[in-house]
Formats: structure tokens, sequence, C-alpha cells
């Protein structure tokens, strides 16, 4: 059986992984129902250190775990690849963000149309792996 180290370890990244949804819940809900721009932006700025931290604390959570328990399968690649992809959606966000000026109504609805899209596939593929570590669990893939 395994140690307390390495269950609490699995708690920590299984916690952060949970809350690993808020945030883009959150932009989506703020995307959705704020009609303000500076106001919107002001929103979603807050919650780019929430998810920043997130995101580094389920990927250290995740490396500590491999480590101790020393695996390497296709699982871990799969949430190495969506690691990537939530990292550097969320700084082409941050960027397309910074430069919209808040007169310019045309680069405020792209910028708002291309958030509701990423928070969206970020939930999506979040999901999509939690379900397939679950069929995983019940040894129904793989």
């Amino acid at each position: 059986m395994y140690s307390d180290v390495v269950l609490g370890v699995l708690a920590y990244h299984r916690f952060f992984a949970f809350l690993l949804f808020v945030p883009p819940v959150l932009g989506l809900l703020f995307l959705f129902f704020s009609r303000n721009f500076p106001y919107l932006i002001r929103r979603i700025r807050l919650l780019t250190p929430l998810y920043a931290f997130l995101i580094a604390s389920v990927a250290f959570t995740g490396i500590v775990y491999t480590a101790i328990l020393q695996i390497f399968n296709v699982w871990v690649i799969y949430m190495i690849l969506l690691f990537i992809f939530l990292v550097i959606g969320e700084v082409k966000r941050y960027k397309k963000q910074r430069i919209i000026a808040s007169y310019d109504k045309e680069l405020q609805a792209q910028f708002i149309f291309w958030a509701k899209r990423k928070y969206m596939l970020d939930i999506i593929f979040l999901c999509l792996l939690y379900f397939l570590l679950q069929l995983n669990k019940n040894n129904l893939l793989f």
C-alpha cells in the first residue's frame, strides 16, 4: 500500500486539479454577463494570478507524485500536454487583452469571442481528461 506522503501528495494534486475548473468557469460567467468592457477586464485580471497559481500547483504536485512513484505513462503525457495548452492559452489571452484600448469596440468584440472559446476549450479539455482518467481507473480504457 502507499505511504502517507504519497497519499498526501495525491490529495493535494486532486484538490488543486478540482479547483482548476474555477477560473475558466468564472471567466466565462464574466464574459457572458458583463456589458462594460473595462469592468470585464478588471475582473478577468483578478483571475489571472489565481489561474496561474492553480496551474503551477497542479503541475508541481503532479511532478512530485510521478517522481515518488516513478511512473511515466500515457496519462502523464496527456496531463503534460494539457498543462502546456493551458499555459500557452493563458499567455495568449493576457497578450491579447493588454493591447486593447478601451475605445476600440471591434477589438473588444474579437477579444471577448476569442476568450469565450479559450475558456470553453479549457473546461472541455479538463473535463475530458478527468472522465478519461475515471474510465481508466475502472479499467475500461487501455
